[in-house]
C-alpha cells in the first residue's frame, strides 16, 4: 500500500505519540509507587528505632532480670507504634506481640528471624492470599555494654493504602494516557498540517504547471529554509526547461515554415512535368511517387508548424461553429473515388460550438484520416455529432484494425508510431497530438476506446454553444 508522506506521519504521530505518553503516565505510576514504599519503609524504621530506643533506656534502671524488663516494656504505651509490633528474646522465643495478627501470618513472621543477621535491620515482604499484605521490619537489639543480644523487634505495617493507590494510580496513568494521548496526537497532526500547507502549495502548483506557463514557477510567499530551497530548485529547473521548450518551439517552427517553400515549389514542379505529353510509363510512375512523398513532407511540415503553433497558442480565436456541417464538409473533402470505405453519417440537428473554426476542422480531418488509415474497404466507419448534457460531442468509430492495450495510452503522444501499424499507414504521429491540443485549447474532453480486432472509437467533447 502506498501511502502518502502525510498520510505516513499521521500514522506515526498516531502510533508513536500516545505510545509514548502512556509510557510517560506508567513511568510516573512507578515513580510515585516507589515513593510511597519508601516513605512507608522509613516511616517503620522510624517507629521502630523509636520502640528500640526506648527498650535501651529502660534497661538502663537497676532491675533483678531480664524478664522483668521486658514485662516492665510491655506494659509500656509508645507513641506512634506501627500496626504490628513482636519482641523476641534470645533464645527467638516471642516475649510480648501487640497487634490483631492473622495466625496464617505468624508462621511466616516465626521464618523472618529464625537465624537471620538482623544487626542493621531487614526488611521484608509477606503476601498470603486471603490475607492483607504486610511490610515488615526486624532488628537485633544488643545490650550497649557487653553487646549480647537482648531481644529481637519485629515491626508492621499493612501495605493496603499502596495497594489502593497502585491501582488508583494505573486508572489514572491509563485515563490520563489515553486522553494525552489522543489530545498530543490531535495536537500534532493540527501541527502537521500547518507544517505541510506551503509544501501542499508547492505540489498544487508544480501538478497545475503546463509547458506554456514555465517562466512562472511557485510564486514567492513565507515558508521554512528547507522548502523555499525546494522552490528555488524548482523555479531555476522550470527556466531551464522553459529556455531550451521555447529554443526548440522556435526551431521546429522556423524549419517548417522554411521547407514549406521549396517543398512547395517541388511538388508544382512534379505537377508540371507530370503533363507532359510523351511520358513514359516508368517515369510518369516514378514521378507519380515522388509526388505522393512530397505531399507527405509537405502535410509533415504543416503538421509540426501546427504542433509548434498550438504549444503557445492559448487563445484561440472563437466564433459559432455548427459541429455537423463541419463534419459533413470533412467527409466530402476526405471520403473520395480512391477512398472506398461504408460510411455510415446520421441526420442530425445543427449543434454550435464557441471554437476556432480551422483548428476544428483539422481536428476531425486528423480524427476520420485516422479512420480511414486503419481501416479497409470491407470495414465501416461511423461519424456521428450529438448533444450530451453540457457536451458538444464528436463520435467516429470505426470496425478497423484496433490499438493493442500497450499502445493505446500513448496513441496520442506526439510522434508514437504502435508497432503493429503497416509502413503504408506509418505517418509521423502528429495527428492525435495535434488532436490533443487542440481540444485542450477549446476546454473539452477526448477519449478514446479501442480493443485490437474490433475496432476504435474516438469521443470527443467540447462545450456546447
Amino acid at each position: 500500500m502506498n501511502l502518502s508522506l502525510r498520510r505516513r506521519m499521521i500514522i506515526w504521530y498516531a502510533v508513536a505519540i500516545p505510545a509514548l505518553v502512556l509510557l510517560m503516565a506508567f513511568a510516573a505510576q512507578q515513580v510515585m509507587l516507589a515513593v510511597l514504599r519508601a516513605n512507608l519503609d522509613d516511616g517503620l524504621q522510624a517507629r521502630t528505632e523509636d520502640v528500640v530506643s526506648a527498650m535501651l533506656t529502660n534497661l538502663g534502671r537497676d532491675r533483678q532480670s531480664y524478664a522483668d524488663e521486658i514485662e516492665f516494656l510491655t506494659e509500656q504505651e509508645f507513641s506512634s507504634v506501627p500496626l504490628i509490633l513482636r519482641i523476641f528474646g534470645p533464645n527467638d522465643t516471642v516475649v510480648a506481640q501487640f497487634g490483631e495478627i492473622p495466625d496464617l501470618v505468624i508462621p511466616t513472621l516465626d521464618g523472618l528471624v529464625d537465624g537471620r543477621d538482623l544487626a542493621e535491620g531487614v526488611f521484608d515482604t509477606v503476601s498470603i492470599r486471603g490475607v492483607e499484605s504486610l511490610r515488615v521490619y526486624a532488628v537485633a537489639v544488643d545490650d550497649p555494654e557487653t553487646g549480647r543480644l537482648l531481644a529481637v523487634v519485629q515491626t508492621g505495617e499493612s501495605l493496603s493504602s499502596i495497594t489502593s493507590a497502585s491501582s488508583q494510580l494505573w486508572w489514572y496513568s491509563l485515563g490520563i494516557g489515553l486522553l494525552g494521548g489522543l489530545l498530543a496526537t490531535a495536537m500534532g497532526v493540527f501541527l502537521l498540517h500547518r507544517g505541510l500547507v506551503p509544501l501542499q502549495r508547492i505540489l498544487q502548483r508544480v501538478e497545475a504547471i503546463e509547458t506554456q506557463d514555465l517562466e512562472h514557477g511557485v510564486p514567492d510567499e513565507p515558508r521554512p529554509p528547507e522548502l523555499q530551497r525546494l522552490a528555488d530548485s524548482l523555479n531555476t529547473m522550470w527556466q531551464r526547461i522553459d529556455t531550451e521548450f521555447k529554443t526548440n518551439q522556435l526551431f521546429v517552427a522556423t524549419v517548417s515554415h522554411e521547407l514549406r517553400t521549396p517543398l512547395t515549389v517541388l511538388s508544382g514542379q512534379i505537377d508540371v512535368l507530370l503533363m507532359q505529353p510523351g511520358l513514359g510509363t516508368g517515369d510518369r510512375q516514378s514521378l507519380e511517387k515522388m509526388s505522393r512523398e512530397v505531399e507527405r513532407l509537405v502535410r509533415l511540415s504543416n503538421d509540426l508548424l501546427l504542433n509548434a503553433q498550438l504549444d503557445t497558442e492559448l487563445s484561440p480565436a472563437r466564433e459559432n461553429v455548427d459541429v455537423r456541417a463541419l463534419a459533413v464538409e470533412v467527409v466530402g473533402e476526405l471520403f473520395t473515388a480512391d477512398v472506398n470505405r461504408k460510411v455510415k453519417f446520421p441526420s442530425h440537428d445543427r449543434l454550435e460550438v464557441m471554437a476556432d473554426r480551422d483548428l476544428l476542422k483539422r481536428l476531425v480531418l486528423n480524427v476520420v484520416e485516422n479512420a480511414i488509415k486503419y481501416t479497409s474497404e470491407d470495414d465501416t466507419i461511423a461519424l456521428k455529432t450529438y448533444r450530451d448534457g453540457r457536451w458538444a460531442v464528436v463520435s467516429v468509430a470505426d470496425t478497423g484494425r484496433g490499438i493493442s492495450r500497450e499502445d493505446l495510452p500513448h496513441v496520442m503522444e506526439p510522434f508514437f508510431r504502435s508497432g503493429g501499424q503497416k509502413n503504408e499507414t506509418r505517418g509521423a504521429g502528429l495527428g492525435l497530438a495535434i488532436v490533443e491540443q487542440v481540444v485542450k485549447l477549446h476546454n473539452g474532453e477526448i477519449e478514446i476506446l479501442s480493443e485490437e480486432g474490433k475496432g476504435t472509437t474516438v469521443l470527443v467533447r467540447l462545450p456546447a454553444g
